[in-house]
């Protein structure tokens, strides 16, 4: 699965952004989804570069 195309805003981290509850449950479930599908039926342990994406 492709990683979602919104990515964390670091505004919403260090509070210089008003964050807007829709797009960020809608962030929370793309992010989600790519965290929990894989294409085997076992889930796999995430990546560095998975959490280095999550942060950035």
């Amino acid at each position: 699965m492709k990683y979602p195309e919104q990515k964390l805003d670091p505004k919403w981290i260090t509070g210089e952004s008003k964050i807007d509850n829709s797009k960020l449950v809608k962030w929370l479930e793309s992010f989600g989804d790519f965290l929990a599908k894989s294409g085997d039926t076992e889930a796999k342990p995430i990546t560095t570069t998975q959490i280095r994406k999550f942060f950035w």
